[in-house]
């Protein structure tokens, strides 16, 4: 335990000016809050509720609920790196779809047309991080996901898993010790509140013996951690935009049936020091014990971790290092390649596991690979695979570090076969329970 980072979390959670109005009839919203040290695994911080006096009960670790979208880089992002080829600028459609029967929304049913992965990420649409899990496989998704400790039961096998539509759901210590690999390189150790025990004179009684598992490659976990960092900066987490202090975030909240309020509100936040997990909710949700829906997790447990982050780093924050399979550059803004010389159209700057970066320089006046944003109407989707970016990857497979011990050996994983761009229509496939219409 970390002495400091426990007192920021009893502060947050004691702050009423952080927490959503209590219910009518006066029962509060209740939350959770659990840091880990990125690089051990080890307990920095728990908090189990608000008032503890329920019994003893401890939410960071007993409840389990539906994780909402902060489940998509642990079910979807991570494992479409992995094994599916994608890259921060492979091209996604959002846009009204059904997948076998079941049809995500996008938050107030907005979509965009054409976009990137890392506006999927950072947006947190809905529809393309479906998408991406139809193209891997909900069992790879799966596959990654315990890997990183998350439970699953056998009713959770539908895509609805994408978007946090569990049969039980994860605690938010759970939750939290999954973003490990991406604050830590790719590694992974089970959290743990006691690292050794020992005697008056020094001698070691216990210690853990829990060795960090290689579970991805260091380049992928950082092309992630780099996509949340967007996230913050100019998506769903905003809040946690602070000065000098760099932080990812995964947002995520789930409605309540009906659509009178949501949920579940989630927060997850790290740098390469700390991971931050908050939820808010109540213990008992119904009409009359729902959160407002303006309560999502970008406006309320992002307030928690605020507090705790602002509080561990008055002088400033760590930043995350570039891996050295990983290389920056910059492409034009309209095609996607690298940039012009003379590029009226305006040049950003990118990352990608080296071997994967574009090949081809933008020429002036080409077709932008934008397109406008359909209208609302449902219909079939046809994803946009890896290969219909308008750049040309190139042919060699990335190399993967092998880490030296005391890590458990890595193994590359094998790239899963090319899916047709155009799949028809297979029969309906289990998605439930779904996390409700939206999900943000």
């Amino acid at each position: 335990m970390d002495s400091r980072i426990q007192r920021l979390a009893e502060e947050a959670a004691s702050d009423g000016s952080l927490f959503p109005e209590n219910a009518a009839d006066g029962t509060k919203v209740q939350g959770a809050i659990v840091v880990l040290d990125a690089k051990t695994g080890g307990i920095a911080a728990i908090l189990g509720g608000r008032d503890q006096d329920t019994h003893g009960l401890n939410r960071a670790v007993q409840m389990q609920r539906q994780p909402g979208s902060a489940i998509k880089p642990v079910m979807v992002f991570a494992p479409a790196l992995e094994y599916g080829n994608y890259t921060t600028t492979t091209l996604l459609n959002d846009q009204p779809a059904s997948f076998g029967g079941y049809a995500p929304s996008n938050y107030g049913n907005k979509y965009n047309g054409t976009v990137t992965l890392r506006e999927a990420v950072a947006r947190s649409l809905n529809v393309p991080a479906v998408a991406i899990l139809d193209d891997i496989g909900v069992d790879t998704g799966k596959h990654f996901a315990s890997k990183v400790g998350i439970g699953f039961t056998g009713e959770d096998i539908g895509l609805s898993l994408a978007l946090g539509g569990f049969h039980k759901g994860v605690s938010p210590l759970g939750l939290c010790a999954a973003y490990q690999p991406l604050a830590n390189g790719g590694t992974y150790t089970e959290p743990s509140c006691i690292l050794r025990i020992l005697d008056r004179e020094g001698n070691t009684l216990y210690e853990r013996r829990n060795a960090p598992k290689q579970v991805m490659d260091a380049g992928n976990a950082f092309l992630l951690t780099d996509m949340l960092r967007s996230a913050v900066k100019w998506g769903t987490a905003t809040r946690l935009n602070i000065k000098d202090v760099p932080l990812s975030c995964k947002t995520g909240t789930t409605d309540y049936e009906g659509g009178a309020g949501n949920t579940d509100a989630w927060a997850v936040a790290y740098n390469p020091d700390y991971i931050a997990c908050a939820w808010m909710g109540f213990d008992n949700t119904d009409a009359a014990h729902c959160l407002l829906r303006s309560v999502t997790g970008g406006s309320g447990p992002a307030k928690l971790l605020l507090h705790i982050f602002t509080g561990a780093y008055p002088d400033g924050g760590p930043s995350f290092t570039v891996p050295d399979n990983v290389v920056r550059v910059t492409l034009d803004a309209a095609t996607l390649r690298l940039a012009y010389p003379l590029s009226s159209s305006g040049t950003f700057e990118e990352y990608f596991i080296r071997g994967t970066e574009p090949r081809q320089t933008a020429p002036p006046f080409l077709t932008p690979w934008l397109t406008p944003a359909p209208s609302p109407s449902a219909s079939p989707y046809i994803p946009a695979s890896p290969s219909a970016s308008p750049y040309i990857p190139a042919p060699t497979e990335p190399s993967y570090d092998q880490p030296s011990l005391p890590y458990e050996t890595y193994e590359p994983p094998t790239p899963a076969p090319a899916k047709s761009p155009s799949p028809t229509p297979g029969p309906a496939r289990p998605a439930l329970p779904s996390p409700g219409m939206f999900d943000y």
